[in-house]
């Protein structure tokens, strides 16, 4: 995983820095803290800001940025006096907001983890099964313990250290689905009734050691593992075991062949969902659905024009009727006399056939025989 005599920065574990088969070791609890973030986090850049919620969690100090520069230093002069080739020893460079460290050779252990699970992981999806399982065994064996396990580690580094333990996690599943897919039952037997002791509550690998003691001709002690976890679930959540391992137990009892390992499926990305649909998980979608016609569509108005009647002409621009809506008839009792100025007739009824009238002609100049 590494070349023979390089540098190494390990956090899968203790914190260590070794150099070839030299190990050195850093005291002081705060700058242990800046070595940790800038290692598990080599090659790129750790804001000033990320080291002081590191070092004081929330509350820090007025003198923060100046003592963790202070740290930041000292970390330097400890760099430089490693009694080792100055082309072997890790740079902390600064960077206008931050700081990144480097380590030649070798490298970070976890760097190197996680590049072996993407090539792993890869190698299976192809098909390469022997392949994948022993890249994900390399990867694995670069743990020598919890994340940073001799480190008390604040709000910056806990979620990091989460994140890299879930991803080993991951990768040995992986490996443990490959070695079901290549055969090798009997050998994984005992590693998983190992985990199962430790994550009593994980159904998928009590699937997987009752699956891999039913390749292995042993179906008592399969049914009996199935047994121990039915028992547990109800006892300690009060809830049945789940499908798929109620399909085991189905097949034990009958004595049907053990369920096929199933190929394995890189992890689906996430369906792309159109922008006119929201998201349940994720509240109304900030997105708009696209209309149909981009243009405004306005309010409904009721139209208040009259109707033009084809016999009788085209009519002039009528003036703004004080109320479109019949006005109710009033009592005479009641009702005020309206004045004769706003008195209006009713309409007459259209004729079928009406003659239109004529238009008034506007005088002439004299002489010119036209009548008004």
């Amino acid at each position: 995983m590494g070349a023979d005599g390089g540098t190494r920065l390990g956090v899968l574990g203790a914190l260590r820095l070794s150099v070839g088969e030299r190990e050195f070791t850093l005291r002081g609890p705060k700058l242990r803290k800046v070595f940790s973030l800038l290692a598990v986090r080599a090659d790129e850049l750790v804001s000033l800001d990320d080291l002081v919620r590191e070092l004081w969690a929330g509350d820090p100090p007025g003198s923060a940025v100046m003592t963790a520069r202070t740290h930041v230093y000292h970390l330097r002069k400890w760099f430089a006096s490693l009694p080792v080739e100055e082309a072997l020893r890790p740079r902390l460079t600064g960077r206008p907001h931050g700081y990144v460290l480097e380590a030649p050779g070798g490298g970070v252990d976890a760097g190197l983890f996680r590049a072996a699970h993407l090539r792993g992981g890869r190698l299976l999806a192809e098909g390469r099964v022997a392949e994948g399982a022993a890249v994900l065994g390399e990867a694995l064996a670069l743990w020598r313990g919890p994340v940073l396990s001799d480190v008390r580690m604040g709000p910056v580094l806990e979620p990091l250290a989460a994140g890299l333990t879930a991803l080993r996690d991951q990768a040995l599943d992986r490996r443990l689905e490959a070695d079901m897919r290549s055969g090798r039952h009997r050998e994984i037997v005992e590693e998983l009734r190992g985990l199962v002791a430790l994550h009593p509550f994980d159904e998928w690998r009590h699937a997987r050691l009752i699956s891999a003691l039913h390749r292995s001709g042993r179906r008592a002690e399969a049914l009996a593992a199935y047994e121990e976890l039915r028992a547990l679930l109800r006892r300690e959540l009060g809830m049945e075991p789940s499908r798929e391992v109620l399909r085991l137990r189905d097949r034990l009892v009958s004595g049907a062949e053990p369920v096929p390992v199933p190929e394995w499926v890189p992890e689906p990305a996430p369906a792309l969902r159109p922008a006119s649909v929201p998201d349940p998980a994720l509240g109304p979608s900030p997105v708009p659905a696209p209309a149909l016609d981009p243009s405004p569509v306005p309010d409904p108005v009721p139209d208040l024009s009259p109707v033009p009647d084809p016999a009788l002409g085209p009519s002039r621009v009528p003036e703004p009727a004080l109320d479109p809506s019949p006005a109710p008839e009033a009592s005479p009792a009641l009702a005020p006399e309206a004045s004769p100025a706003l008195r209006t007739s009713p309409a007459p009824r259209p004729s079928p056939v009406r003659t239109p009238p004529r238009l008034p002609v506007a005088e002439g100049p004299a002489g010119s025989g036209e009548r008004s």
